[in-house]
């Protein structure tokens, strides 16, 4: 399969399973009264996390050529051929009910109907080896959708409709998950082998015990050594904690991680691997583990989060990586690509939807393609020199934009973050001229215009109110903040709760 990871998004089902003790999360996130996420920190050097005086806070400018083949659907799911079609799924905007499966084949968008659409509410595309597609349990063979729903002997489960593949391995078997409801109960992942459906519990010991009770599986992922990963997270009924984790299997053990173990947020969406490191992309930032199953079971993760590293939003959808082992993230504002140094996309800078679903990596060109809440671009990326972006400020620090030669320049984290009447944003500019500071909100629609002038110092800084270009105050959230030059950009995170 040449895609790199499966994102999984399953709706709750019950389903009738082998009863067994399963392991209870190592840790749970819990949410505050403003909201915001919680997690447990950990404290000494040996704690695995980035520095802020790292590449972590180095960034580049967001250059390349986007094309924009699809506009007008919520697209979810990428995938790609061992034919090299690129196929899609999502929903239309103005009818989310109404779900759409299609392929692109070179400048044509070609939608691809099939029967019963409201049977994959929210199923994922996975290509298989032998260059067909699953859709749910819906299998394209290259001229026509079969329903694969009951191909096989079952043991002690009733097969629902949104009973998905997640992972096709090259030997033909094939790994499912199936959510439990909000309570917990049912759920879990089955292994077709032979033409048989079963649970794990039923094919290998203590396998429940490498993954956190009643969790949803988010994403199941086949790393080149053979190894398969697992991601899962959920909340329980509307309450305010959240479990889940990282889970590998190399054949004969199931070894869980949480958020104990260096994870960045127990809620796993997808995961992607670039030689012997493990890319992991959670709802409370990135997070990196090195070598195989073992040892990562015996090693602690490092986590890039919006609070220690230039990550755009905390809530990272899905991870992949290009054949320069470049990391490629989608969030809800936007894309970011991590290799030492950050890079933003946002719609400011070409992507056509703040929100990326899905990212697949064209093998044969190097093309990024991103599936967004307004459709699929595709963008053939330009490096671009490092820009250096300041770390979280401190109340009453001062940048230091160095000499007349040796001027740089970067944008200042806005001070306070978050923020509740006003927030100053400083910067240093590596020549004077023309600069604009504006504030947008994470669809990319322009907020505020906070400078927008001849800039004669070398430093300077501005303060937002948190109001519009109006005067009307806007509500709590996250905002970015952009500073451009006739040579340069750059940009910066903010949160407003009032």
């Amino acid at each position: 399969m040449l895609r790199r990871s499966v994102t999984v998004a399953f709706a709750a089902l019950l389903a009738l399973r082998p009863g067994a003790a399963l392991a209870e999360p190592g840790r749970a996130v819990k949410t505050v009264a403003s909201g915001a996420h919680q997690l447990p920190q950990h404290e000494g050097p040996g704690d695995g996390q980035p520095t802020p005086d790292v590449a972590a806070y180095d960034t580049s400018e967001a250059r390349g050529t986007w094309e924009v083949p699809l506009r007008g659907l919520r697209v979810l799911s990428l995938a790609r051929t061992a034919d090299g079609q690129t196929w899609f799924a999502g929903k239309e905007l103005e009818y989310p009910n109404a779900k759409r499966v299609g392929r692109v084949l070179g400048d044509t968008v070609a939608f691809v109907p099939y029967a019963d659409p409201d049977r994959s509410l929210d199923a994922i595309l996975v290509a298989d080896p032998q260059g067909g597609v699953w859709f749910g349990q819906l299998y394209w063979n290259g001229s026509e959708w079969v329903d694969r729903s009951l191909p096989f002997a079952s043991d002690r489960i009733v097969v629902y409709d949104r009973f998905f593949v997640g992972q096709v391995a090259g030997n033909g078997e094939r790994w499912y998950a199936l959510q439990a409801d909000c309570q917990g109960f049912g759920g879990g992942v089955y292994l077709e082998r032979d033409g048989v459906l079963r649970h794990i519990s039923a094919l290998f010991a203590h396998a429940d015990e490498g993954f956190v009770k009643g969790n949803f599986v988010n994403v199941i992922a086949g790393r080149p050594n053979g190894e398969i990963w697992f991601g899962t997270g959920r909340d329980h009924c509307m309450q305010m904690d959240i479990t889940g984790g990282l889970t590998s299997f190399d054949g004969t053990s199931f070894r869980l991680q949480t958020v104990a173990d260096g994870l960045a947020h127990p809620y796993v969406r997808d995961i992607a691997f670039a030689r012997d490191t493990v890319w992991v992309a959670t709802d409370g930032g990135l997070s990196r583990f090195h070598g195989d199953a073992a040892a990562v079971a015996s090693s602690r993760g490092v986590s890039y989060t919006t609070e220690n590293s230039a990550l755009p939003h905390g809530r990272v959808r899905t991870v992949a990586v290009d054949s320069a082992g470049a990391v490629w993230l989608g969030t809800q504002a936007g894309a970011a690509r991590f290799a030492g140094h950050w890079t933003w996309f946002d719609s400011t800078s070409g992507l056509p939807g703040s929100v990326v679903h899905d990212i697949l990596v064209d093998p044969e060109d190097g093309r990024i393609w991103m599936a967004t809440d307004d459709g699929i671009a595709i963008l053939t990326h330009e490096p671009t020199p490092r820009v250096r972006v300041t770390p979280p400020a401190e109340e009453g620090d001062e940048p230091s934009c160095g000499t007349d030669s040796t001027a740089i320049f970067y944008l200042g984290q806005s001070w306070p973050n978050p923020m509740r009447e006003t927030a100053e944003i400083r910067f240093c500019l590596d020549a004077p001229g023309p600069a604009r500071l504006t504030v947008y909100n994470t669809l990319g629609q322009r907020v505020r215009v906070l400078m927008d002038d001849v800039v004669a110092a070398r430093s300077g800084a501005a303060v937002w109110d948190g109001c519009d270009d109006d005067g009307r105050a806007v509500g709590n959230g996250v905002y970015l903040y952009r500073l451009t030059t006739a040579s340069r950009h750059a940009s910066g995170r903010l949160v407003l709760l009032r």
